[in-house]
């Protein structure tokens, strides 16, 4: 401003900025009360006297104009100060600011009240009398944490009021140092979480119930399977017994009526149409005799599985021509009124698979016990088949498979089909040795309180867990971002539509968990879990697949996946998986 001044009362052309400045020094001596040096006032030219006498006068101006400015950003700051004291003061959040001491420095009227006291009250007070005592650690370790790492840090903790009633809440703890030389201090925002909490309990018990009534249900269907297949076999027994003790009688009877009658008649066209009358007769017997053996073998019922798959493999060797090499440990014997029946039907119908599509005349079947299930493989060299359309095409395709895979799937248990054109099939089925109790509660309690406990653990964190998924199918992966979504101790972070996508996905947003497609275009899962394993070991990744075969599963591993699930299978199994495997992630760097 002064230099523009300056310049609009420029002196005449005949004086040089160099006397300006000289009669301005002058000027300032004069009114310091200080004589010049080297000159005589009285020298000065009445002009001159005119021209400091201006200066004075534009430099008071210029003083009252600095001042009405200084004022006015004076009263904005006041008012501006006012404002930000009012939203502090008044903040639906609660403000402190702690020393390096841990002593309370400043509070606004939030955290006042939430406290129950006064503001006065807390001033020079430790901020951990506040904090409930089972939570004081917490507190300590992310104090420790952001005044290592001069960061940030949030953590949930329970407060305590002056009148000892307590409260959750959730602390965003940022670090404040000015200068080398003072302390740094922490400035802390609380909000009260309690009904937070409320709703995260109401739905952690929510989904505990859901999963006890899912796994009760579930024991129920598996129930259900079991009485469906011990009813059909009672039928199945009722129509053998009724052919046998019913309609073979009357046709034998009948027969034998026909020889008495040929004995004594000695027509010889008459005898004729009796002898080809009990050709149909013996043929009629045959027949019954044959379905009543299909329908209930007795030897199943007296003897158990194995005996009754040997005898079936002398059936399809009679009936088919088809040679079955029978490789069984013969202490096995399932529950015959159950699960057995049904595991005898279901190699029944794979060997008359195996006759009717391989093209071959041998089979061979193996039985044994694994972990307290049944192991069954039935396995040919013939024509095979496209495993990975058959089972999916179709209810009617896949010669019962569809019908197989259910039902064991209801049972806890499952078929794997490894099969290629001209190559051959084998196919694994793998059954419980008993059938489920009815009676147990609770079913699966035990697994829903390791979960309970590592979800309550992950909250106690601050932290969701961080998931990307990475599927090349559309609707798979939107589904699956809305499932892991609706989970509240999961943020899904990003969607990949490639395992090329995956890999720079990984790198750029850091998840916790990928959820990898095995069969992905440009680059497939088990490539790019190779890649993130070598550039980020400690990320977690999750196969999905819609295929069960066990070379796959065993790739994904090899590749670096921790888990492998079947996407036709339990959503829940995905999400117990990702919470157990994060769990021991964050428990591990919780001792680190």
């Amino acid at each position: 401003m002064a230099g523009r001044v300056m310049k609009k009362n420029k002196p005449e052309k005949n004086e040089s900025v160099a006397d300006n400045l000289k009669l301005r020094e002058q000027a300032d001596r004069l009114l310091n009360g200080k004589p010049v040096e080297g000159e005589n006032l009285t020298k000065l030219l009445p002009k001159d006297f005119n021209f400091l006498i201006h200066e004075l006068q534009v430099h008071q101006i210029e003083l009252q104009m600095q001042k009405e400015e200084l004022q006015r950003v004076q009263n904005e700051l006041e008012k501006a100060r006012d404002r930000i004291t009012d939203l502090y003061d008044f903040s639906p959040a609660g403000y402190i600011t702690v020393n390096d001491k841990g002593l309370i420095k400043e509070a606004n009227l939030k955290i006042a009240d939430m406290l129950g006291v006064e503001r006065e009250f807390l001033i020079g007070k430790p901020f951990t009398r506040f904090i409930q005592k089972d939570f004081q650690d917490v507190f300590y370790k992310h104090r420790k944490l952001v005044l290592e790492m001069l960061n940030h840090s949030i953590c949930d903790l329970k407060l305590k009021k002056k009148d000892g009633a307590e409260f959750h809440s959730r602390l965003e703890i940022l670090v404040v140092k000015e200068g080398d030389d003072r302390p740094a201090e922490l400035r802390i925002t609380i909000t009260d979480i309690s009904e937070l909490k409320l709703a995260e309990e109401a739905i952690l018990k929510a989904k505990d119930e859901l999963e006890e009534r899912v796994q009760e249900r579930t024991i129920q269907l598996r129930a259900l399977v079991l009485t469906l297949t011990q009813t059909e076999q009672r039928e199945r027994r009722k129509l053998a017994e009724v052919l046998h003790d019913n309609l073979q009688q009357l046709l034998v009877g009948a027969k034998w009526g026909i020889q008495l009658a040929l004995q004594k008649n000695q027509n010889n066209e008459a005898d004729l149409a009796l002898k080809r009358t009990a050709e149909f007769i013996d043929e009629s017997i045959k027949t019954s005799k044959s379905l009543a053996l299909e329908l209930a073998p007795p030897i199943l019922y007296d003897a158990g599985l194995v005996a009754g798959v040997k005898w079936l493999s002398r059936r399809m060797e009679e009936k088919y021509g088809l040679v079955v090499d029978i490789n069984a440990d013969l202490e096995i014997e399932p529950d015959t009124d159950g699960i057995g029946i049904m595991l005898f039907r279901i190699i029944q119908e794979l060997l008359f698979n195996v006759s009717k599509h391989s093209g071959v005349k041998k089979a061979a079947v193996y039985i044994s016990i694994k972990n307290g299930h049944v192991e069954i493989e039935v396995s040919d060299r013939g024509s095979g088949f496209d495993s990975a359309t058959l089972m999916y095409n179709s209810i009617d395709s896949g010669f019962g498979l569809f019908s197989i895979r259910e039902r064991l799937a209801f049972l806890g248990g499952k078929i794997t089909i490894s099969s290629s054109p001209d190559v051959g099939t084998c196919v694994s089925i793998l059954a419980p040795l008993k059938a489920p109790d009815m009676n147990k509660n609770k079913p699966g309690n035990d697994l829903l309180q390791t979960h309970t406990e590592i979800i309550h653990r992950i909250i106690s964190t601050g932290n969701k867990i961080r998931v990307l998924v990475a599927d090349d199918h559309k609707i798979v992966r939107e589904g699956l971002c809305g499932l892991l979504g609706s989970v509240p101790e999961i943020e899904v972070i990003g969607e990949a539509n490639d395992g090329k996508e995956a890999v720079a996905m990984t790198k750029e947003l850091l998840p916790e968990i990928v959820v990898m497609d095995v069969n992905m275009p440009k680059m497939n899962g088990i490539e790019a879990t190779k890649l993130i394993m070598s550039a980020m070991p400690d990320v977690k990744v999750i196969a999905l697949s819609m295929h069960e075969e066990a070379d796959l599963a065993d790739s994904m591993k090899s590749a670096g996946a921790v888990d492998f699930i079947h996407k036709a299978g339990a959503s829940q199994d995905l999400i117990a998986s990702i919470l157990n495997h994060v769990g021991r992630i964050r428990q591990k760097k919780q001792f680190i």
